[in-house]
């Protein structure tokens, strides 16, 4: 796709998306068609990585409420979405202060999935805020002790990558020491 065609095309997917009565599996193909733009750090990417941050939460709000296997894929994209434009989007970490504690609930009782996508967008604004919580800590500590993770190679090296660099910006010393 040109790359000046990236905000026209997401914002017609936008338009889309806001229509009433579009079914989960149709929000979930296009927020994966969405995942796969390529990001730069241009002033036109950053804007276009600010509007799919808020589009990708606009769709978060009503999924979340959702108990389906396809909303569990739709808030799993989402979250990796998130994941994908945030470092480009030079938001505030106050933006996502409002759906941390939807975020922290995802990774106690959510899929295995959204769950280690929820603690990797919760590192990745913490880190930015430079204010590294308790609570972000024992969701991490929780999450490397869970089973499903030794069972995928993939999700042990983001989640161990996530954590050693993490690991870093405790201040307690005992706690980064263990």
């Amino acid at each position: 796709m040109h790359p000046r065609m990236k905000t026209v095309v997401a914002k017609e997917v936008h338009h889309m998306l806001s229509r009433p009565n579009v079914g989960l599996r149709a929000q979930y193909t296009a927020v994966c068609f969405l995942n796969q733009f390529e990001l730069s750090r241009s002033d036109e990417d950053k804007a276009l990585a600010r509007r799919l941050v808020d589009m990708y939460f606009q769709c978060f709000e009503t999924v979340v409420k959702s108990d389906t296997e396809v909303a569990s894929k739709l808030l799993s994209a989402l979250l990796s979405g998130v994941n994908r434009a945030h470092p480009f989007a030079d938001m505030q970490a106050s933006f996502f202060d409002k759906y941390s504690a939807t975020l922290f609930k995802m990774i106690h009782t959510g899929t295995f999935n959204c769950s280690v996508q929820a603690l990797l967008l919760l590192c990745q604004v913490l880190e930015t805020s430079e204010a590294v919580s308790d609570r972000f800590f024992r969701a991490l500590y929780e999450k490397l002790l869970d089973p499903e993770l030794h069972g995928s190679s993939k999700q042990v090296t983001m989640v161990l990558r996530r954590c050693l660099a993490t690991t870093v910006l405790n201040v307690h010393v005992s706690r980064r020491r263990g």
